[in-house]
């Protein structure tokens, strides 16, 4: 029997802190939560760390605003867009947040990012137009990256893409989802690649991320 005095989010504490799990209750016939969990968790300095941590991470949320206020063949991706949690999230607002600037500091006329995060991986693609004059090929570059990751490692066969311009103002999603993937598949990537040198030569860094920072 599980008691719980106090909010739910009491048990979210337990949950939280107990390396996501409810592992702890297996022993145990009654389990009490008391009150005073929730109080203790947000006083403690790693919390509020992770809060401040997490403010990039609302970029993410205006992304699956934006997904759903757009036509409904975006529904999908906003879907997709919401799946991630709040620590992906933020992991993701990083990689978006940290290719726009390049493109803008270094006057690119594109700039490409991709990560892979899980069972999807997502694409990036920031260029320099300024206006929705160049949207279609906007968006035939976005669809083209995103069939390119899919056949590069780790393969996953879920790919989320997300395209703006120079001012951050004008959005492209794109969203495939491909379990399959045939020699026929593979060639045209190796096409796509040598037309348009996307992905060919990649710089691959790796970062680490705390959930609580310390």
């Amino acid at each position: 029997m599980l008691v719980v005095h106090g909010g739910e989010e009491n048990l979210l504490g337990k949950y939280l802190y107990d390396e996501h799990s409810f592992k702890w209750m297996d022993n145990y016939d009654v389990v009490y939560v008391d009150e005073t969990i929730w109080p203790a968790i947000i006083a403690k300095a790693d919390f509020v760390a992770k809060k401040q941590a997490d403010k990039i991470s609302y970029g993410w949320d205006s992304l699956i605003n934006r997904a759903h206020e757009g036509s409904a063949r975006y529904e999908l991706v906003a879907r997709e867009l919401a799946r991630p949690d709040r620590f992906t999230r933020r992991v993701l607002s990083q990689t978006f947040m940290e290719g726009f600037i390049e493109r803008r500091q270094g006057n690119h006329e594109i700039i490409r990012r991709m990560c892979a995060l899980g069972d999807t991986t997502y694409c990036f693609l920031f260029t320099n137009d300024i206006d929705n004059k160049r949207e279609k090929q906007r968006q035939a570059m976005l669809q083209q990256m995103c069939f390119v990751a899919r056949g590069l490692p780790p393969f996953n066969s879920r790919i989320v893409g997300v395209a703006t311009d120079k001012g951050n103002n004008l959005y492209d999603f794109v969203f495939l989802n491909m379990p399959d993937w045939t020699a026929e598949n593979e060639t045209l990537k190796k096409q796509i690649q040598k037309e348009y040198g996307i992905f060919v030569s990649p710089r691959i860094t790796t970062s680490r991320e705390d959930e609580y920072p310390v």
